[in-house]
């Protein structure tokens, strides 16, 4: 048996651990890519279209700000949050100015049992058909 077949797989991350900022990428003089990773090793469990709500430290006190994630679910070791800063931005300004590679953050979010569009558009077909053949 090799070494890597017998290391326990990742546990799915839970928000009690702080994201690690591993990327920037400069998308726009407005616009940043950040991407994260957690620092146990624990991967992302998620579905396009969900979000994150970041707990961000500034001049007046704790915001909290929530951006929809906008790297794909088949990487599932890294997110990506794209944000756009705007004139009266107050936690997108911050990140923008302020977050640096290795900086650890407090992140809320990837509740375990989210519906999706998905789902939600195969339960309306069903009832609909449901509706349909009592017609």
């Amino acid at each position: 048996m090799s070494a890597s077949s017998t290391m326990p797989l990742a546990e799915h991350w839970c928000d009690s651990e702080l994201l690690e900022c591993v990327s920037i990428v400069s998308e726009t003089p407005t616009t940043s890519s950040f991407t994260f990773k957690a620092p146990s090793g624990a991967s992302f469990n998620y579905k396009p279209g969900q979000f994150l709500t970041l707990e961000i430290l500034v001049e007046d006190g704790v915001v909290y700000r929530t951006y929809t994630i906008s790297s794909s679910p088949t990487r599932p070791y890294l997110l990506t949050l794209t944000v756009k800063v705007h004139e009266n931005s107050v936690g997108t300004r911050w990140m923008m100015d302020c977050l640096g590679l290795g900086m650890l953050l407090k992140v809320i979010g990837l509740p375990v049992s989210l519906p999706t569009a998905t789902a939600k558009l195969r339960n309306l077909l069903l009832s609909l058909q449901v509706l349909g053949s009592h017609l």
